[in-house]
């Protein structure tokens, strides 16, 4: 945009307007086609001004805009009334300086809009495109002008705020506009057409798909459509095709060309490159057919850089370094994540294109962090769109933004799989693999965990041999399970599918439980489900048939009459809740609200499910918009005895009360006594898996000893709880006799577990 000052010499909009319907019209030192000049006369008939009243922040008051009104009625032009420049020869008349000198004292600032007619746009005046603005400062006139099709009004009232050093956060000012609606100047840009080079070198003439329509028809385009998108996205001049373009080097140069003033022409021009350069290209489709066919996931999102918690950005950076991150850096402010790797389906899926390609950039001097999210696949319902904004937007630190990030798409990947995804103990309950919820005496030292790859572990065995008594083969990794032994140990993550391995040194590990060093998850290596030390697989597996069916009737305390429902969301999150009070509950993941119809509706912020809209929707007696949603409604049963159940409930309940647990680590960090948190995790799992036990092998003698172990520890803990949160001076001791409870424990079933081995 440039603004120059208004001269004599200076040729006047309305006064260069020509608006003789019988001239014959030129271009490129041609006449134009019959057709193209019955356009050009059609749009000079709708060549216009009118006076409106302009104040987008309500600074004035009612009264004064009828004072406006009625002022406007005794002069020239009245408000909101739009008078044709053909009649009457007003053309001649009405010029920039007679309006800009119309203004009172007591009035707004006056300026005058010079807007353009589009092929898009014909009867919507106030959106039309605007090409100058003429203001009054002082004695001389200002004009701000652009080149192309024009901008929209708030682009020049950005300029008029930096030209007069306004601060941004200072209120519009109301104004009284003066609008000049006339034909573009340039009749290629008017009629839609442009010209490009065909193979042969030859300049040819491609007309646009345009829709005109007669005098008195309406456009039927929104013109809140582009406000509406603007707010939503990131603005299309922030994109560029070497985000995805196949071996690009990092360079902090951009490889964007200079700067054009329209937005509307970087589109169409982004439009037409596209084509030319599809297959250079590491899209999401990865194809033309594809890319014109379905759209894939491909979001933009800005988030408050807050959640770096003061760290630098190359520091936050610094943590996702890993083994199978591609990182690139293209300018000291963004930086090109390709976790392709950590969204596979299985371990040996290959990778033969990106499947995740992510982006952080730095805007606003830091003060805003733009994400953007690029992937090869779809999305599976129109909500999860939202829910993975709002997912994002919740993060409070990096590293749960990102990991949140590929646990979407990791899931979204498995929803669009056309065969349902394998039935695993960690799809079924993700939460009981969780760290916060399992300690670290149970398992294996996570500094003793080493990550490694399929080479590597073939490595590994085959230097077990001599080679030259052997023979090297490429064999899958499968082929040499046969050959593990007591000093190195093998096993993969559930769900990141990390291979890792650990050296046994002589100590028996085989009950232990393992720890991703990447994702923290707890696992049995095993049977590969949740920790469940002290019972063997196969006992945990019969236990959790008959426990997962009696938890949650006990969890809820239901009355006789309610019955359970297992609700599938459309976003994949399953529920499961009594139906006496599962209507009204959000979905963590999408924000739907689940009513007493069955249905799945949007609850915040989206018309028309607020209440004074929703009260008038009901009163005329329209249908409830939102998604039926699968209801499951699981049957009542008691498989497991009272004294057994009721103790495992109370320990579950505090495992996975995400308050208590909070709550008690901020005492704990308060008391300086931070081993009191893995402490906790370890006393709760304890005495729910040996509660477990002790049911499994009811039917044996000699069990007293086991009983009253596990009844003293949960005494225990419930003694420190409270100690703590009194602060009692007494606390040191009590933590010592926790200890002590555990280890008590501890030794107490392994002594039992070697017995049985023996006998067996």
């Amino acid at each position: 945009m440039s603004t120059i000052g208004y001269q004599e010499d200076l040729v006047d909009p309305l006064n260069a307007f020509d608006l003789a319907k019988g001239q014959k019209r030129y271009h490129n030192g041609r006449h134009l086609r019959k057709g193209d000049a019955l356009r050009l006369q059609k749009l000079s008939d709708r060549a216009v001004v009118y006076k409106a009243l302009h104040d987008p922040a309500d600074t004035l008051s009612k009264r004064e805009k009828k004072r406006l009104q009625k002022a406007g009625s005794t002069g020239s032009l009245d408000l909101d009334v739009q008078y044709s420049l053909n009649k009457q020869q007003r053309w001649k008349t009405v010029n920039t300086d007679s309006m800009l000198n119309s203004q009172c004292e007591s009035e707004p600032e006056v300026i005058v809009v010079d807007r353009v007619i589009t092929p898009s746009h014909l009867s919507a005046n106030q959106a039309l495109n605007v090409m100058n603005v003429f203001v009054k400062e002082g004695d001389a006139i200002s004009k701000l002008s652009t080149k192309g099709k024009g901008h929209k009004l708030r682009h020049f009232e950005v300029a008029l705020r930096e030209r007069r050093e306004i601060d941004k956060d200072e209120v519009q000012p109301a104004r009284i506009l003066y609008n000049v609606v006339q034909p573009h100047p340039v009749p290629g840009v008017l009629l839609g057409k442009t010209q490009r080079k065909n193979t042969k070198g030859t300049w040819t003439t491609k007309s646009r798909q345009t829709n005109y329509l007669s005098d008195g028809a309406e456009s039927e385009s929104d013109p809140g459509v582009e406000d509406d998108s603007i707010a939503t996205s990131a603005p299309s001049s922030s994109f560029t095709l070497a985000d995805f373009v196949v071996g690009a080097t990092a360079n902090t140069k951009s490889n964007r060309s200079p700067r054009r003033s329209v937005a509307g022409v970087q589109d169409e021009e982004l439009k037409k490159k596209l084509p030319t350069v599809i297959s250079q290209i590491k899209s999401p489709a990865h194809s033309i057919p594809s890319s014109t066919c379905n759209k894939s996931l491909f979001e933009v999102i800005d988030v408050n850089a807050k959640l770096l918690c003061g760290m630098k950005f190359h520091e936050a950076i610094a943590f996702l370094e890993q083994e199978r991150l591609s990182l690139r850096w293209v300018d000291e402010n963004k930086v090109m994540i390709d976790a392709s790797y950590l969204v596979k389906n299985a371990p040996e899926e290959p990778v033969h294109q990106p499947i995740l390609v992510l982006f952080f950039e730095l805007h606003e001097n830091g003060k805003v962090l733009r994400v953007r999210i690029n992937t090869n696949i779809q999305y599976k319902t129109p909500m999860d769109s939202e829910a993975l904004i709002s997912m994002v937007k919740r993060q409070k630190d990096f590293l749960s933004l990102f990991n949140s990030i590929l646990d979407f798409i990791r899931s979204l990947r498995v929803r669009n799989l056309d065969i349902p995804a394998k039935e695993t103990r960690f799809n079924k309950t993700p939460a009981n693999f969780s760290a916060s919820v399992n300690g670290h005496r149970l398992a294996v030292e996570m500094e003793r965990m080493q990550r490694c790859d399929d080479y590597e572990m073939q490595r590994w065995l085959r230097a077990m041999y001599d080679a030259e008594n052997s023979v090297s083969l490429d064999m899958p990794k499968t082929s040499f399970r046969h050959l593990q032994s007591d000093e190195m140990v093998f096993s993969k993550c559930p769900p990141c599918a990390l291979n890792v391995m650990f050296r046994n040194d002589g100590n028996n590990y085989e009950e232990k439980s393992l720890i991703c060093p990447e994702c923290t998850t707890h696992w049995c290596r095993l049977c590969s489900s949740e920790p469940h030390w002290p019972m063997k697989c196969e006992e945990y597996r019969q236990w959790s048939e008959k426990w997962e069916q009696q938890y949650y009737f006990d969890k809820f305390c239901m009355q006789p009459d309610e019955e359970l429902l297992r609700i599938t969301c459309q976003c994949g999150r399953i529920y499961i809740l009594p139906s006496g009070s599962a209507h009204n509950t959000i979905c963590q993941r999408c924000k739907c609200r689940y009513d007493k119809t069955g249905m799945m509706c949007y609850d915040y912020a989206c018309w028309p499910y607020y209440p004074r809209l929703r009260k008038e929707r009901d009163a005329e007696g329209k249908p409830k918009d939102g998604y039926k949603v699968d209801v499951e409604i699981i049957p009542r049963v008691k498989l497991i005895a009272k004294d057994f159940a009721t103790a495992c409930t109370e320990v579950r309940n505090q495992r996975f009360d995400k308050k208590k647990r909070l709550k008690f680590e901020e005492l704990a960090l308060a008391a300086e006594k931070v081993e009191l948190v893995d402490l906790r995790k370890t006393a709760l799992i304890l005495v729910e898996n040996c509660t477990a036990w002790v049911y499994m092998h009811r039917s044996e003698t000699h069990l007293r000893e086991c009983k009253s172990s596990v009844s003293h520890l949960f005494q225990q803990f419930e003694k420190v709880e409270l100690e703590l949160e009194r602060q009692s001076p007494t606390l040191a001791k009590e933590i010592d006799e926790l200890e002590s409870a555990v280890e008590n424990v501890i030794r107490t079933f392994c002594e039992h577990a070697r017995s049985r081995s023996e006998e067996e």
